[in-house]
């Protein structure tokens, strides 16, 4: 999966700047998606401008599908859908996700991989710009949808 982000990334940059300046070394990984356009833009000497990122962002969402819908799909580590399936047969348990990816991307790579189902609720990379900041999104989600019947006081937010 790490290289279809990257070449999405890459089209829609170079779709809004002929002249754009690639980092063809800088790591994706760990990073929001908000983070990663923002490094990206700063190499190339632009501006980053709050607006244009989430059109940026948007953009990179229609790319990426294009992507899995020619047949690009995730890798899924063996054991993970079986694991995923034991826990959500567990009534006392509640799945969410946390990750760097915009929610829209995250929606495209889960589908693809035919996972997104597990996560009803999440923190995602358009909630804020750190990613430290995002477990807390998902908490709240986590307890809005279970009208605060969820219990986190076992949740690692750190």
């Amino acid at each position: 999966m790490h290289g279809i982000p990257r070449k999405a990334m890459g089209r829609v940059l170079k779709s809004r700047y002929d002249d754009f300046e690639y980092d063809t070394d800088f790591n994706f990984s760990g990073r929001t998606d908000w983070e990663i356009v923002e490094h990206l833009l700063t190499y190339d000497n632009r501006t980053v401008d709050t607006d244009e990122v989430h059109t940026i962002l948007d953009e990179f969402a229609v790319e990426l599908e294009k992507e899995m819908e020619n047949g690009k799909k995730p890798l899924i580590h063996p054991g993970v859908e079986s694991l995923l399936n034991e826990l959500n047969m567990q009534e006392d348990l509640y799945l969410g996700l946390v990750t760097g990816n915009i929610l829209k991307g995250a929606r495209i790579k889960l589908s693809a991989a035919g996972l997104y189902h597990y996560f009803p609720v999440g923190g995602f990379g358009d909630d804020a710009r750190l990613r430290r900041n995002l477990p807390s999104f998902a908490i709240k989600r986590a307890k809005m949808l279970t009208k605060g019947g969820c219990d986190t006081s076992n949740t690692d937010t750190g």
